[in-house]
């Protein structure tokens, strides 16, 4: 605790030192990278900061209802742009997920000062200010604490809500093992902020389409088991994602809702992407198993119970089943 808050200080110190702000959150943005994001904007406008979120991929329509939606940019100038005195990355283990690396080193002004939030355990420590907390259950929890040391009473129902989105949709609407007393205590608080946890669950829960329950078929009916490791896993190949001409990604919630599965140990879903890589995501309710390891070792990362990497290859059918092609 008083090492968060010492951190905590020192990222506070830097924001108020600063006029105009970047926010970066990760491409491909899921509910914590967009909630923690928009809260950060809605936070800042309270400070009288200008701000603006950079992102390689806009947000999903779902997430329409959190406010300062107008605040996001895929325009990549702007990373380049001398303006900002700060630059705040958020729910990134490093600056290649984060998606600015390469632009951060084609960058010919000077670097700004860079502050580095997350809840990832296999985050780099990349920048000159930390505050990384990896038993926290979302960035979202890491950012309300961050708010809450010296500016709680800024937080209203907007800015409750966009925190208790990231909470909600990493913790799996508090189902998957992300789930602990500080999610339950900080998610109850959020409520008393006025959180509008109906608008969020409407949203981002209650939304499925046609085409996602059709992946979601095709992922149980491909459910392979593997007794000696017990190890369950299944595959989405690109084919699939195109056939059912949904919106971003539905099919996040997949490998926690197989993390369920009684004779499973660890749960792997492979996901065909784009680009000619393979996204794996690994999951586990164990509590002596650390998926986190095997996904570093795979040049990913993530937490003990909830981790991922991406891998250069191609899923291909052949007489035995599944394979995935490396390379």
């Amino acid at each position: 605790m008083r090492d968060f808050l010492f951190q905590a200080k020192s990222v506070l110190s830097a924001i108020q030192a600063a006029d105009h702000i970047l926010v970066v959150t990760h491409q491909k943005p899921d509910g914590d990278a967009v909630g923690s994001a928009a809260a950060m904007v809605g936070y800042l406008e309270k400070l009288g900061k200008e701000s603006l979120v950079f992102c390689q991929h806009p947000p999903q329509d779902m997430f329409h209802f959190l406010p300062h939606m107008n605040k996001f940019t895929t325009d990549a100038s702007v990373v380049h742009s001398p303006r900002y005195d700060l630059m705040i990355v958020l729910d990134s283990s490093d600056l290649a997920y984060a998606g600015i690396e390469e632009l951060l080193h084609s960058r010919k002004e000077p670097l700004p000062p860079l502050v580095n939030i997350d809840h990832h355990a296999s985050n780099v420590y990349f920048g000159e200010f930390h505050l990384i907390d990896p038993a926290a259950p979302s960035t979202t929890t890491v950012l309300y604490r961050l708010i809450a040391a010296e500016h709680r009473h800024l937080i209203d129902a907007p800015l409750a809500t966009s925190l208790l989105t990231g909470l909600l949709t990493d913790t799996g609407h508090f189902s998957n093992p992300a789930t602990n007393e500080v999610a339950l205590a900080v998610g109850a608080e959020l409520l008393m902020h006025g959180a509008r946890f109906r608008q969020i669950t409407a949203a981002t829960w209650q939304n499925r389409e046609i085409g996602t329950l059709h992946l979601w078929g095709k992922a149980l009916a491909r459910l392979q088991y593997s007794p000696r490791y017990r190890l369950a896993s299944t595959i989405l190949t690109l084919e699939d994602f195109r056939t059912a001409r949904v919106e971003g990604d539905p099919t996040e919630g997949i490998a926690n809702f197989l993390a369920n599965l009684k004779e499973a140990d660890v749960i792997l879903v492979l996901k065909e992407q784009e680009g000619g890589t393979v996204k794996g995501s690994l999951r586990t309710v164990h509590p002596d198993i650390d998926v986190s390891r095997l996904a570093l070792a795979l040049g990913g990362g993530g937490h003990k119970k909830a981790a991922g990497f991406k891998i250069q290859g191609k899923l291909i059918r052949t007489p035995q089943g599944w394979k995935i092609i490396i390379g």
